[in-house]
């Protein structure tokens, strides 16, 4: 029985030993790089599905992680496109928007869009088309009349209506809409 005893306690000394020189060798400082996220920037870190929204300033990233660094204001040109209004008569519409981005944005952002290049390309693969979606459904639910350019300009119930569609991704700055009917 001692003796099994001895063999069992020399094999786990042994396993300990090799597992501390195996982690030793294995063991390197982890590579990082200084990044510096401006004031009109937000940052975001990606490292195996996790995402970590960085605003303005100096950090250090490991170099494993993907950095994305988007701007906080910009603008986005829809080009026209048709919809139906309240009484399915066929009208176009084009749209500019411009709008920010704050942290909980972006979270909703990565949240919706997993692959960095998606994510990259935020405005065309999701709030371009969430833009125009939004548009085609509030602007659906009014009549040509109060959506023509000259009425549109006096009723701003539309353009809030779309800003608390779209809050979950931008603040809206500003939207240009131009409505006309179909030739």
């Amino acid at each position: 029985m001692k003796i099994a005893y001895k063999n069992i306690r020399a094999q786990l000394v042994q396993f300990f030993i090799i597992g501390i020189v195996i982690s030793s060798c294995t063991n390197k400082s982890i590579d990082q790089r200084s990044v510096t996220i401006g004031k009109n920037e937000i940052g975001i870190v990606l490292t195996n599905g996790k995402k970590s929204v960085l605003e303005s300033g100096s950090f250090k990233v490991d170099s494993f992680e993907t950095l994305i660094i988007l701007n906080k204001v910009d603008s986005l040109s829809i080009d026209e496109f048709e919809f139906i209004d309240f009484k399915a008569n066929p009208l176009l519409c084009e749209a500019k928007i411009v709008f920010s981005l704050k942290a909980e944005h972006v979270k909703n952002i990565t949240n919706d869009l997993d692959w960095v290049e998606d994510i990259k390309s935020y405005k065309k693969k999701l709030l371009y088309l969430r833009v125009r979606d939004e548009i085609r459904i509030t602007a659906g639910n009014f009549e040509t009349k109060d959506l023509i350019q000259e009425n549109f300009q006096k009723n701003s119930s539309l353009e809030d209506l779309i800003q608390k569609r779209l809050e979950k991704y931008v603040d809206i700055k500003s939207l240009n809409l131009r409505i006309y009917e179909k030739q």
